[in-house]
């Protein structure tokens, strides 16, 4: 009996901190990517890890059968533009779609409920002295949440989901079909693995010209292109050229465009799912409490908390390009059965994204922007901080879209 209950431990061991059979998989771009936080990366922050746990479970209801008997609206540059700036948390609604009535809907409001959520999900930024910019809008009614928009906060790697977009939308045919395979290789392995030897390979064959038109178009300084191949921009920033994303995956109507949609939905590093499915990179669950249980789950140390620089200099070529993996053929991520048992915030959710993240010298960063369809109904939601990358920062952003998403019940 005793031996067994070595055994037993031994094996208990090895489950828990991720070690022999039970180690994680390497990430697949080349970078020490973080995945599960450490024990005592939670430990130091337990207190704000613990102050949501029974609002994330009770607010968790979807809203998108409400939101769609609103007047719908479809938002424009100039609104994003003229949105507030101010770093406080708030509500808004652009446009004046009024019902047939011809009466407009009050503006939405964030509750005091959702407030201390989100101030609680914002803590580990205030508290550490980092930022923390952030958006999430229906796309539908052009109602949504945000704060801290004009904080300049380095892009790292994000900025590569906007490059590969005017690459598809203005330098591919629109028969996919016909482009060429090699810079299809390119795109795919740039958005999906964040290789920056096919990042640096697409910038070097297209520059920078007309990607500053597509940045006009979009409503955003020109100059960014020119800010290294990793510039540092805002919220708002962020927010305007993922509307034009999405105007083009939704309107363009060719291969192109659904072919880049799809490839969006593959994303290796999502910090956007992980907060959407209460995960992490390492698909674990580490944050969310079981349902009905009354507590936090516990998180597991994988012995791998290195921090380490995702970015390397793409032009000397130095890197490899990555493999491109066989994925779901109909790209996204949706829920599995199991995740559904954790506050899930719907049965149906899809992502499309492109994350950035760093720990380096000069520059930190943990960033991610996309659009989340929940339910059938789009979100476009763009979170940038400039906490450098760690399992505790990872762990944070994954807790403030959780909460964004969840407090989207206010929109109605």
């Amino acid at each position: 009996m005793a031996l067994i209950a070595i055994a037993l431990a031994v094996i208990f061991a090895m489950a828990l901190f991720h070690i022999g059979p039970f180690a994680s998989a390497a990430a697949k771009d080349g970078s020490k990517h973080v995945g599960v936080a450490s024990a005592n990366a939670v430990g130091g922050n337990a207190s704000y890890f613990a102050q949501n746990v029974a609002t994330q479970v009770s607010l968790a209801r979807p809203v998108e059968p409400e939101l769609a008997q609103l007047p719908a609206y479809t938002p424009t540059r100039d609104d994003l533009t003229n949105l507030a700036g101010q770093k406080a948390p708030f509500a808004f609604a652009l446009g004046n779609a009024t019902n047939d009535a011809g009466e407009q809907p009050a503006a939405p409001v964030l509750s005091d409920r959702s407030l201390v959520s989100l101030n609680n999900a914002l803590s580990y930024y205030d508290n550490n002295g980092y930022e923390a910019s952030y958006l999430i809008m229906d796309l539908g009614t052009g109602r949504g949440i945000a704060g801290n928009v004009d904080a300049p906060i380095y892009g790292a790697s994000s900025f590569k989901g906007p490059y590969c977009a005017y690459v598809v939308n203005k330098e591919f045919p629109n028969d996919i079909d016909r482009a060429s395979s090699s810079r299809l290789t390119q795109v795919e392995n740039t958005i999906v693995w964040s290789d920056n030897s096919s990042y640096g390979k697409l910038r070097r064959t297209y520059g920078n010209d007309g990607m500053e038109a597509w940045l006009a178009e979009a409503g955003v300084d020109t100059a960014l292109v020119n800010d290294t191949y990793f510039p540092t921009y805002t919220a708002r920033q962020s927010a305007l050229m993922w509307l034009k994303i999405y105007e083009y995956l939704t309107t363009a109507d060719t291969s192109a465009a659904q072919w880049l949609s799809d490839t969006f939905g593959k994303t290796e590093v999502s910090f956007l799912r992980n907060g959407a499915l209460g995960t992490t990179s390492a698909g674990h669950t580490d944050y969310l409490p079981e349902e009905g249980s009354g507590g936090e789950e516990g998180v597991e140390d994988d012995g791998s908390d290195e921090e380490g620089s995702e970015e390397s200099t793409p032009a000397d070529g130095s890197e490899g390009d990555g493999s491109v993996l066989a994925e779901d053929a109909e790209g996204g991520q949706t829920l599995i059965e199991e995740d559904k048992t954790v506050a899930s915030i719907g049965t149906n959710i899809t992502v499309r994204n492109k994350a950035g993240w760093i720990d380096g010298q000069d520059d930190d960063a943990v960033c991610d922007s996309g659009i989340v369809t929940i339910n059938g109904r789009d979100y476009l939601i763009t979170i940038m901080t400039n906490a450098p990358d760690s399992a505790a920062g990872e762990q944070a952003f994954a807790h403030l879209a959780r909460t964004l998403l969840e407090i989207r019940g206010d929109l109605v």
